[in-house]
């Protein structure tokens, strides 16, 4: 059983075109030779001096696109966000056109920073990257290829393997890789949170970048996510950053579907998030803690992360709650009285699972790590079962609406049995977070180490 219930149509190449200078537009190869891959459409990330502005999906039309037969296409579609991201040009009847808007003079290097953090210097604040892993040595390579490139002075990367069973993760860190900036921890309490506490505890970094080991990095994602510290009000503390997610790969028929459901990306504009001047309006906030970004790509203060004592055990890949833990957290930055920035500068690609079944697990675990956060709530915070009666309503509708900003991505491929695992999963999460905060505290009464 496939899952499909409209034909596939083909494999998307994902790349990006820089629009500050038209010359050094790449051209896009319909054909991969070396994965030997033929192409149906290009999905493009648009950028203005290294700032995304948004995704354009523009088809092959049998051949290789030079930038001039895409670019007409970008401006199209892009043409209002562009001409609100740099400076007009006005052409002789007084009237801005988007060619002209985006042909300039190239960015300098601090121009090409994210806004905000061009320019950056050697006081920049020493981070503590932090990766959980277990058993996919050839991944967590490919991430730290990329994190050890990043444009940033002061850094380190902790990888802090959890419960592996095997030392290949350990021969890659110590024997084969051999770079100071990177540091090898072992786990042995299973579960995603465990890991990232660990490293945490170890981390020498007042900054901590939390991200998985099935990424890849943009060169500025950690100055990005530094950054957007800066963006928050003159009242209260920015605790939590988060960026940019998007796909790496769309390659297959499940990598499509994820994104269908809605993939990672949470758009292309800074937000705010607190619980006064930065409120969004919406009923279920901060509730639908999902708004707020990816556990994949996150930035917390250290100061933070001590105050709740990091990340909760009984949540996260690796329990029987299977996710939740971002959610958690997100959700206590804000109640916490503190700040979320959320900085689309800070760009990371992941890798979505190819196969169908690893989709039907993965969407399983999302409905049963939503729910299982929010039993958290009410097991730490009983007083707020009102507030989430008073929502139910909404979340009812939010999930099961086709317009609701939860489905409205999802197509005619996009099979039901995935939106049936999902609701399933919901309705498992909260006694499967029961059952993983009994186990978690066990293990973790016995094998209790600091955070901070």
């Amino acid at each position: 059983m496939n899952g499909f219930t409209t034909p596939w149509t083909g494999p998307t190449l994902v790349t990006e075109a820089e629009m500050t200078d038209r010359q050094s537009m790449p051209v896009l190869r319909r054909v991969d030779t070396r994965k030997q891959i033929t192409y149906e459409k290009a999905y493009v990330l648009v950028r203005l001096r290294r700032q995304p502005v948004g995704i354009v999906e523009i088809p092959f039309a049998g051949s290789d696109l030079e930038p001039a037969a895409y670019f007409d296409r970008i401006a199209q579609v892009l043409g209002d966000e562009i001409h609100a991201a740099m400076p007009q040009h006005p052409q002789p009847d007084g009237k801005p056109d988007a060619a002209s808007t985006v042909t300039v003079t190239p960015a300098s290097p601090s121009e090409s920073a994210p806004a905000g953090v061009a320019g950056q210097t050697e006081a920049a604040p020493f981070v503590s990257i932090v990766i959980g892993t277990r058993d996919r040595p050839d991944s967590l390579r490919m991430t730290l290829d990329g994190l050890l490139k990043l444009d940033y002075s002061a850094y380190e990367i902790i990888v802090v393997d959890n419960a592996p069973s095997d030392d290949r993760t350990w021969r890659l860190i110590e024997s084969e890789l051999q770079d100071d900036r990177v540091r090898y921890l072992r786990e042995k309490l299973p579960g995603l949170s465990n890991a990232r506490n660990r490293g945490i505890a170890e981390a020498r970094g007042e900054m901590i970048a939390i991200t998985d080991d099935d990424v890849l990095a943009d060169r500025l994602w950690l100055t990005a996510l530094v950054g957007g510290l800066k963006h928050g009000g003159p009242d209260r503390q920015v605790a939590c950053v988060t960026g940019l997610l998007l796909p790496a790969e769309l390659e297959t028929p499940a990598q499509a579907l994820l994104e269908s459901y809605g993939g990672f990306n949470r758009g292309y504009q800074r937000r705010v998030y607190d619980l006064d001047r930065n409120h969004p309006g919406t009923f279920l906030y901060p509730y639908a803690a999902g708004m707020f970004g990816s556990g994949a790509n996150m930035l917390f203060t250290r100061e933070f992360l001590c105050k709740i004592n990091g990340f909760d055990p009984a949540l996260g890949a690796g329990t029987a709650a299977r996710g939740g833990e971002d959610l958690a957290m997100f959700f206590k930055v804000i109640t916490s009285g503190a700040q979320l920035v959320y900085e689309p500068g800070a760009i990371l690609y992941h890798f979505h699972a190819r196969e169908y079944e690893a989709l039907r697990n993965q969407i399983y675990s999302y409905g049963v790590g939503l729910m299982a956060y929010i039993m958290k709530i009410i097991v730490d915070e009983p007083w707020r079962i009102v507030a989430i009666g008073l929502r139910l309503p909404a979340a009812v509708l939010h999930v099961f609406s086709p317009k609701s900003t939860k489905n409205v991505k999802k197509d005619g491929m996009y099979p039901a049995e995935l939106n049936h695992l999902e609701r399933i999963g919901m309705l498992h999460g909260p006694f499967l977070f029961l059952k993983s905060l009994r186990q978690s505290y066990r293990l973790y009464r016995r094998n209790k180490h600091p955070l901070c």
